[in-house]
């Protein structure tokens, strides 16, 4: 939804805050969302800590990983 643009911070925040929020799967594409709307807010530097959290939440999955990158890709590039 957020790379939709159909959700705000708002709705990340619920997210966040719903019981899956915590846990690990979810937390990474929770951050990657988070990443892009810090990106579209003009705060690149906020965006890049979500990345690099990312990162380190998403190296016991691999393939979620990539599939984040990629989904995230045509907002970075924006």
């Amino acid at each position: 939804r957020v790379l939709a643009g159909q959700a705000d911070r708002a709705e990340l925040e619920e997210a966040r805050a719903a019981p899956g929020g915590c846990l690990a799967w979810n937390r990474q594409f929770l951050e990657l969302a988070d990443a892009v709307l810090l990106g579209r807010k003009g705060d690149p530097a906020g965006a890049a800590r979500m990345m690099a959290s990312f990162a380190r939440r998403s190296a016991p999955f691999p393939v979620a990983r990539h599939l984040g990158l990629r989904l995230v890709a045509d907002a970075a590039r924006e």
